[in-house]
């Protein structure tokens, strides 16, 4: 196991796994699009787990809590 920079830590909305790279400006400009309107909003971590399992850790992942209903939203966009 390592640890990363904070700058790689993310929330994933969406996995769009191997996306071709001349998608990139489409994909940006609808994610735009989508979050137009959406005020600033607060989340908070709650809990820790890992996989796949404790023995051997490949990933740390927390759950969330906050404004789980307006995540909701720009997820379902």
């Amino acid at each position: 196991m390592r640890w990363v920079n904070k700058q790689s830590t993310h929330l994933t909305l969406k996995f769009l796994g191997d996306t071709p790279v001349d998608l990139k400006s489409k994909i940006v400009s609808r994610i735009e699009i989508s979050c137009q309107g959406t005020e600033a909003f607060t989340l908070a971590l709650n809990g820790l787990d890992v996989f796949p399992n404790p023995s051997r850790p490949q990933v740390i992942w927390t759950g969330l809590i906050g404004d789980l209903e307006t995540l909701q939203g720009l997820k379902s966009k």
